[in-house]
């Protein structure tokens, strides 16, 4: 299934995006988010903790290998290396990072999601993965405020399951941001 995107008037005020369908959720920075699952290709585990001051990122794919960027490159910090996979370089983006969060160190359980956004595949480390969700229109509010210090233009709204919120990234809009 997937995810409808569907133009809504609330109050007449200001637009907001509803958006069903099939999610992957994963934690990071002690929240629960979600990204349209048929936008996921592949989930690859980081084999061996990474500690924070490292520019790159070891994880085990098979017939690839990680080329790490040099400090001082011309990359974002939140760009944490690339990686060649299946004859394409794929970027690998700390998602913490990218959102405005601190940076952690890399455990068993930190995950490299590889997505398509528009065509242009790339890798977000998150903390954990924890499952696909199906996410009806009807659970879908307008974003939550986290605080002042994150940067909320990436959110397409929060769902809620089971009493608990879990935040719904538009994954287009994350990659592509400059």
């Amino acid at each position: 299934m997937q995810a409808i995107s569907t133009k809504e008037r609330k109050t007449g005020v200001s637009e907001v995006t509803s958006c069903e369908g099939i999610y992957l959720t994963f934690a990071l920075s002690n929240r629960e988010y979600g990204i349209e699952l048929l936008k996921v290709r592949k989930l690859v585990g980081i084999t061996t903790p990474v500690p924070k001051v490292h520019r790159y990122v070891k994880i085990d794919l098979c017939s690839s290998h990680l080329s790490p960027f040099f400090p001082g490159g011309i990359m974002p910090h939140y760009v944490k290396g690339i990686v060649t996979l299946h004859g394409r370089v794929i970027p690998i983006i700390d998602l913490r990072l990218k959102l405005g969060f601190q940076e952690a160190v890399y455990t068993h359980e930190t995950c490299i999601i590889i997505v398509d956004s528009k065509d242009k595949p790339a890798g977000i480390i998150v903390d954990k993965i924890l499952e696909p969700l199906d996410v009806k229109s009807e659970e879908i509010d307008d974003v939550l405020p986290i605080g002042n210090e994150i940067n909320t233009e990436y959110f397409l709204g929060t769902a809620i399951i089971n009493k608990k919120g879990k935040i719904l990234l538009d994954i287009d809009k994350v990659l592509n941001a400059e």
